[in-house]
């Protein structure tokens, strides 16, 4: 057999062990739910989250409506390009505020646009952002639990994705597993607060991707090393 056709064979047994032991190693996206610090401890009432900011939207007050069946109307003035965040908090239980403890875990807090979140119509996008430098966007999945008084849906790189929600249903689980991006991305939470307190939830249940398959240059100095070192038996 050739020395070029070992070393084909020998590319394609040390790409396919790679690629084999990349998709069995999937590893943790960083993305943090609302309302924890950096170690995932809830914040207490009044603090700014640091992971997750905030934007009031200019949307017609009139242009929405809760629905089981579909996107609320509002979202159609949506626009994640025109994103610019300001502190989101973890709202006080006083002064108007409300606190949503009963939505609250031990691993997520409801966030507002202030901590005294008593505010009439207006909407309220919250954004987080997370990395997959390294990581294969292709494989990345996130499975998340949200909740917002009042409409509310999510959107991943400033694509909507349509859901059921309603909130008087409670809390809604979903999973992500398409539409991510190489790089830097971004997950919103578009919301519309229908007079009185309000506020979003995003809990993240899980997180992963497989890494970026190995550049080939590594597989290709492997080859290299296979052909130098029959050359080398060869010259015995």
């Amino acid at each position: 057999m050739s020395g070029k056709v070992i070393g084909l064979l020998a590319f394609a047994v040390l790409a396919g062990a790679l690629s084999k032991s990349e998709a069995a190693n999937a590893d943790a996206i960083q993305i943090f739910s609302t309302g924890v610090d950096a170690n995932g401890n809830v914040l207490p009432a009044g603090s700014v989250d640091s992971h997750w900011t905030v934007q009031t939207e200019p949307y017609d007050q009139n242009d929405h409506s809760i629905t089981a069946t579909g996107p609320q109307t509002f979202l159609t003035d949506y626009n994640g390009a025109t994103y610019v965040g300001s502190s989101a908090y973890r709202p006080n239980p006083a002064a108007g505020g409300l606190a949503y403890t009963g939505i609250d875990t031990a691993h997520a807090g409801t966030i507002a646009w202030s901590a005294n979140n008593n505010s009439g119509y207006a909407a309220y996008t919250y954004r987080t952002t997370f990395n997959l430098n390294g990581l294969n966007p292709t494989t990345a999945n996130i499975s998340l639990t949200f909740f917002a008084d009042d409409d509310a849906e999510l959107a991943l790189n400033g694509v909507l994705i349509p859901s059921t929600y309603d909130f008087r249903n409670g809390e809604m689980t979903v999973d992500l597993s398409s539409g991510f991006i190489s790089g830097l991305n971004t997950l919103d939470l578009v919301t519309y607060n229908e007079g009185g307190a309000g506020g979003g939830f995003v809990q993240i249940n899980s997180a992963t991707a497989t890494p970026e398959p190995a550049p080939l240059w590594i597989m290709g100095f492997g080859v290299a090393a296979l052909g130098l070192a029959r050359r080398r038996r060869r010259a015995v």
